[in-house]
């Protein structure tokens, strides 16, 4: 389902020009004013429930939001499957060297026919993204900058002796800019 939610009138709306007057998807987001993969997504979930367009019409709003919601979250077993370890991708990633290829790699040796990387992270993202929503902050230039070290040390060798140091790498980023210096 989209991220935001439309109404559900249009919902209706869209259903009724794709299924009663045959309207493609492009027409019909055109003539709703909304995307066409919006458009595409409760066709496709519509057509996951079994209904037919008049049980859609003699429902109340609250129904029909329950339907479209019901048929999303139950609509994929395997995203049903991966999602259970969405917690445990989140607790791993926290931990250093522990990236989401890595991730994905040990999730393939458990299901052989499970998801691409590409899906795979999309569908965390997602998930993570519903989970701790941002917010954008305006900063005046100049106001602020934001200064640490990097968490492991980088090495240096020495081409002539070959001694290896280790040392410090300083970032520090201008909130107003972004502009990065290490």
């Amino acid at each position: 389902m989209p991220k935001n939610r439309t109404d559900v009138e249009k919902i209706r709306e869209i259903l009724r020009l794709c299924l009663e007057l045959r309207f493609s998807i492009r027409k019909a987001a055109e003539a709703m004013g909304v995307s066409k993969t919006t458009v595409g997504e409760y066709i496709a979930e519509f057509k996951r429930t079994g209904l037919s367009y008049q049980d859609i019409t003699s429902m109340s709003d609250t129904q029909v939001i329950e339907i479209f919601e019901k048929s999303n979250k139950s609509s994929n077993p395997m995203y049903e499957e991966l999602s259970k370890n969405f917690p445990y991708i989140e607790k791993e990633l926290r931990r250093t060297g522990v990236t989401l290829y890595l991730l994905w790699e040990e999730y393939r040796q458990k299901h052989q026919d499970g998801f691409s990387y590409s899906r795979y992270c999309h569908h965390y993202n997602m998930w993570k993204g519903k989970q701790k929503p941002g917010m954008h902050m305006d900063h005046k230039a100049g106001d602020l900058t934001y200064m640490d070290f990097t968490g492991k040390k980088m090495h240096i060798v020495n081409p002539d002796t070959g001694e290896i140091r280790e040392v410090e790498t300083f970032v520090a980023i201008l909130g107003a800019s972004q502009y990065t210096y290490v």
